[in-house]
Order: C-alpha cells, then sequence, then structure tokens
C-alpha cells in the first residue's frame, strides 16, 4: 500500500485509495484502527502523477461498532438457522409420531364397519379408537406450543399417571398394523406399582416408536 512506485498505477481512474488497519498505537490495551489515504494533489502537464496527499484517520470507534454489528449479525443468523433446524427435526418427528394413531383411528374405523352388526366387537373399537384419539390429541397440543418448538427445547410435563393403561393404549394402537402384517405379538402387563408420575406422551413416543419399528422391521 505504501509503495511508491506503483502509486501512480494504483490510483489511475481513482479519487483516492484507501487501506484499514490496526496501528501498533494503543488503546486501552489494545490496538487501534486507523484508515490511511491517498488522494491525487497534482499532475504534470501530460497527466502524470506528480504529488499526492497522504492523510490518516483514527476509525477505532466505527471500526469497532463495525465489529460489534457484525458479530450480533452472525450471532443472529445463527440463531435463526438454530430455530429453523429445531422447527425441521420438530415437525419431522411430529409427523411420525402422528401417523401412528392416525393409521389406528382408520384401522379401527375400517374394523368397526366390518363389523357392524356384532355390538361388542364394534364397543370394542370405539374404546381403541378413542384411546388413539386421545393419543393424537396430545401429540397435536405438543405441535401447538410454537415457543417451545422454537427453542428446540422440550418440557417434561410430570404429572399422575397409569403405566398399565398407557401400555395396552399403546398396544391396542398397533393391533391392526400387527393384524394386517400377520405377526405373532405377545404382551402382558403384571407390573406391581402401576402409578407413577411422568410425562405420559413422552413415554407413549418413546413406546410408540420402538413398537413401530419393530413391526416396519419384522417380515
Amino acid at each position: 500500500f505504501t509503495d511508491l512506485s506503483t502509486l501512480p498505477a494504483r490510483l489511475v481512474g481513482k479519487h483516492s485509495l484507501s487501506l484499514e488497519l490496526q496501528a501498533d498505537v494503543k488503546k486501552d490495551g489494545r490496538p487501534m484502527w486507523l484508515e490511511c489515504t491517498y488522494i491525487p494533489a497534482k499532475r504534470d502537464a501530460s497527466g502524470n502523477l506528480t504529488h499526492v496527499l497522504f492523510g490518516v484517520s483514527v476509525i477505532d470507534e466505527r471500526k469497532t461498532k463495525d465489529l460489534e454489528q457484525k458479530e450480533s449479525l452472525q450471532k443472529a443468523l445463527g440463531q435463526a438457522q438454530d430455530a429453523s433446524k429445531a422447527k425441521t427435526t420438530f415437525l419431522s418427528n411430529m409427523s411420525h409420531d402422528i401417523r401412528t394413531p392416525m393409521n389406528a383411528v382408520l384401522g379401527y374405523a375400517d374394523l368397526a364397519l366390518e363389523h357392524i352388526d356384532e355390538k361388542e366387537r364394534v364397543v370394542d373399537c370405539l374404546e381403541k379408537l378413542r384411546q388413539a384419539g386421545d393419543n393424537l390429541l396430545d401429540l397435536l397440543n405438543n405441535v401447538l406450543q410454537i415457543s417451545r418448538i422454537e427453542s428446540g427445547r422440550s418440557v417434561v410435563n410430570n404429572r399422575p399417571c397409569n403405566l398399565t393403561d398407557i401400555n395396552d393404549s399403546i398396544v391396542a394402537t398397533f393391533e391392526s398394523s400387527i393384524h394386517a402384517k400377520n405377526l405373532h405379538f405377545s404382551y402382558r402387563s403384571d407390573l406391581e406399582n402401576p402409578y407413577v408420575h411422568a410425562d405420559a406422551t413422552k413415554i407413549r413416543q418413546i413406546v410408540t416408536n420402538i413398537l413401530s419399528n419393530a413391526i416396519k422391521y419384522t417380515p
């Protein structure tokens, strides 16, 4: 930048030539930001540059603000990208979770129609439809928690629940899928203490994913 032999060529067609740099001169224990500028001042009869003005400005305050703004923008961009990724992951997971009880609703509705004259069978299908509907409602309530989606965080809602009832409802959700694939499935519920404080929705999601994969990947 300070090479005078190349300066005339570098200033051709330009009103000035500037460079920002951090100098050895320190302010508050750190190098100061300076701006050095060449300005054409005089040319000979042939138009060749013979004299220039050289100025040095202290731009420490402006540069510091620029760097802070850049850092702030990069941080905001990172947060926006994280939020977008969290939404994508959340919605992808939820679409998978919602599909299972939705299939159960459709499956038991079809089953009830096939056995419309068998009262006990229809009542059983309706009860399982209700269980699948409750599960679906819990999942949809989670989807509506927009603030949680954006933060990428999940809250555990502990409340009294019956693990036996939860397990029974999960198994009921998959009965039609198991039947459709002609799979053998056995289940027993002999918990000594079924009443616990837990997040029933998340327990359903975990066990549902395990069973869903077992059914999906079992020939």
